[in-house]
């Protein structure tokens, strides 16, 4: 019988629609990676997140907003309770992202993008079998104009849309809370095990620090496992890779590259926090002769790059008094 895990596969829909991924990675293929060396990282996230934007608009999602953050545990998040995607800045800075590197930074964004969708199909179920805006806003802890937004939309009853919604607050909201709750907090606590583990390895290699290096990375990918069998992970991890079909370069040569500045675009929310991202990442407000940071791509792919190692993403769960607050990310491969 299929489940949570295979309805989403089986009916796509939204960002998973035929064509969809791949369509958003030539995009960023196109208006990013094309032109990294025309855009600060600053300028790379706001427009791989005006390129979401586009695919959700379609798909009838609310837009996210990028925010700018210093420090990660995983290669990005989307957070439901301020309707905001953090990403690790680190592979924004990369001076030439290989292929496969640029792709990685492609299917973060896609990834968390799809958890927007995913959380606001849930919130038009959740209108759908008649709660309020104020009662959506109370029980998923999302921003009040989004929930308004999903009970002015609610989903069709007994749609496809509603059997796989039902399945994602199943996992995250109803019986399956403890479980995913529980989950959440191995993959963090095993990350943050290996990391400890790692410093003191590095610190004295003696036998001991490497068997309990050995023991903490077990662990983690063992935690990984079970991390990526969530539902809305799962559905995240296969939608955000098909956008790595679309990204078949990495970026230019910044000695050799002659394209011009990519073409300006309107005016749009995200704009404002441009100046807050380049305060963040440190760059200079006309980036065109960026300098190499030395440090290779994305740590949530690592909680600080403990999950590179493993291959796999993860998401971060943590309440707040008696909000709940999922910040659903995920991470790859590992260091």
């Amino acid at each position: 019988m299929a489940g949570p895990r295979t309805l989403a596969r089986m009916f796509p829909n939204g960002l998973s629609g035929a064509g969809e991924a791949e369509a958003f990675g030539r995009d960023a293929q196109t208006n990013v990676i094309r032109r990294w060396h025309n855009l600060t990282p600053a300028g790379r996230f706001i427009e791989l997140v005006r390129l979401a934007n586009q695919h959700l608009a379609t798909a009838g999602v609310p837009a996210i907003t990028p925010q700018p953050v210093t420090k990660t545990t995983t290669a990005g998040e989307f957070d439901q309770v301020t309707w905001q995607i953090h990403v690790d800045p680190t592979p924004l800075r990369l001076t030439q992202p290989t292929r496969d590197e640029a792709a990685e930074i492609v299917e973060t964004i896609y990834h968390e993008a799809r958890h927007a969708e995913q959380f606001f199909r849930m919130a038009q179920l959740r209108a759908e079998q008649g709660l309020s805006t104020a009662g959506i806003t109370a029980e998923m802890a999302i921003p009040p104009q989004i929930a308004e937004r999903a009970t002015a939309a609610p989903l069709t009853p007994g749609s496809m849309q509603a059997v796989i919604a039902q399945g994602w607050f199943d996992s995250v909201y109803g019986p399956g809370r403890p479980t995913f709750n529980a989950v959440e907090t191995e993959a963090g606590a095993a990350a943050a095990a290996k990391k400890a583990a790692k410093d003191r390895l590095e610190a004295n290699r003696t036998p001991a620090n490497e068997a309990a290096y050995a023991a903490a990375l077990v662990r983690l990918r063992k935690a990984e496992v079970a991390h990526n069998e969530l539902p809305v992970e799962n559905d995240a991890e296969v939608v955000g890779r098909g956008a790595q079909v679309g990204v078949t370069l990495g970026a230019p040569d910044p000695v050799t590259d002659s394209v011009g500045a990519p073409p300006a675009s309107g005016p749009s929310a995200i704009e404002p926090l441009d100046g807050a991202l380049r305060d963040l990442l440190g760059e200079a407000a006309v980036d065109t002769s960026e300098q190499p940071v030395g440090v290779d791509i994305v740590t949530s792919r690592s909680a600080t790059h403990a999950l590179r190692e493993a291959g796999t993403r993860t998401s971060t769960v943590s309440h707040q008094s008696s909000a709940l607050n999922f910040a659903v990310g995920h991470s790859s491969r590992f260091l």
